[in-house]
């Protein structure tokens, strides 16, 4: 558990980091086909961070599902160890369903890491979109159509939102 909540941490301090690239990043690209003078001073990472914890993910706020990430991952181990025990497996055969709990746990790990990450970088996006909605005048929608996309984000790739007005 100690473990898990650890890792939640080292994530955190990760995102972080990454906000503030995705800032810079995102005032590049738009200093890059706008000519205009823009104002370097983009919002900060903390300030996007703090609205891109505000904004949930999937209607789930972040810390809400890092808590239902930590408590299922002991569950699931938990599951294995006991359902193990109690068919009278060895300790190889019990180790061996455990990675398969732990290997249902990372594929969760990759999914609940993706989700995030473009969340976030999506939220630094609309805080440079709130700065300077003097030249952009909304915000294009734009999904990987792939057989992990939601129906939801599906629907709404391609369609441009008024900045402010942009779906969760």
């Amino acid at each position: 558990r100690n473990l898990l909540r650890e890792a939640t941490k080292e994530f955190t301090a990760d995102i972080r980091k990454f906000t503030a690239y995705e800032a810079r990043f995102s005032m590049q690209m738009l200093g890059g086909v706008v000519k205009a003078d823009l104002d370097q001073t983009l919002a900060g990472a903390r300030q996007i961070v703090s609205a891109a914890l505000s904004q949930p993910i999937l209607g789930i706020p972040l810390q809400q599902l890092t808590r239902n990430f930590e408590r299922d991952s002991t569950e699931r181990l938990v599951a294995a160890v006991r359902q193990g025990y109690f068919a009278g497996e060895n300790n190889s055969d019990i180790i061996n369903r455990v990675r398969g709990a732990l290997g249902t746990t990372r594929r969760a790990a990759e999914t609940m890491t993706r989700t995030t990450v473009n969340h976030f970088a999506n939220q630094a996006r609309v805080e440079l979109g709130k700065e300077h909605e003097d030249i952009i005048s909304g915000l294009r929608y734009v999904a990987t159509l792939d057989n992990r996309t939601s129906t939801i984000c599906g629907m709404r790739d391609g369609k441009v939102y008024k900045i402010g007005e942009e779906p969760p």
